[in-house]
């Protein structure tokens, strides 16, 4: 893969097996990579192409401070990036958030109707009394 602009900075969200895929091939052409999880061991963290570790927990419970802690990630980069979530949970804040976050990323838009798809997943396999173990 050849990409002729490797200027954009990338935020990714969640740092484990899924970003470090991310950081390993963009950072592999020479674009920035940034990282945000709450485990500063964290597996993509680790890799040699991480510019920047942010430590910062998600929580459904509270989203602002989170959006805040990507605003205040947003300003110290200083430029507009690319913000990855790599987790449900992630993407779905992502796209409950696009509007604001769009002040500081450039963020892939996603149907109303996907966002909330593992949502309703869950609604369900509670229902049936499936339980589902969730990746920590």
């Amino acid at each position: 893969m050849k990409i002729n602009d490797v200027s954009t900075p990338v935020v990714i969200l969640q740092c484990k097996v899924a970003a470090l895929s991310i950081m390993r091939s963009l950072g592999h052409l020479g674009v920035s990579i940034y990282g945000v999880d709450e485990d500063p061991w964290a597996t993509a963290l680790m890799s040699r192409y991480c510019k920047g570790k942010f430590i910062k927990r998600f929580t459904e419970e509270d989203p602002e401070d989170y959006l805040e802690y990507l605003f205040n990630i947003g300003e110290q980069i200083g430029r507009t990036s690319i913000l990855i979530p790599t987790s449900d949970e992630t993407s779905i804040f992502v796209a409950d958030y696009a509007e604001r976050l769009s002040k500081y990323f450039i963020i892939a838009q996603c149907r109303h109707e996907q966002k909330h798809y593992n949502k309703m997943n869950e609604k369900l396999h509670e229902k049936m009394g499936i339980t589902i173990v969730k990746e920590s």
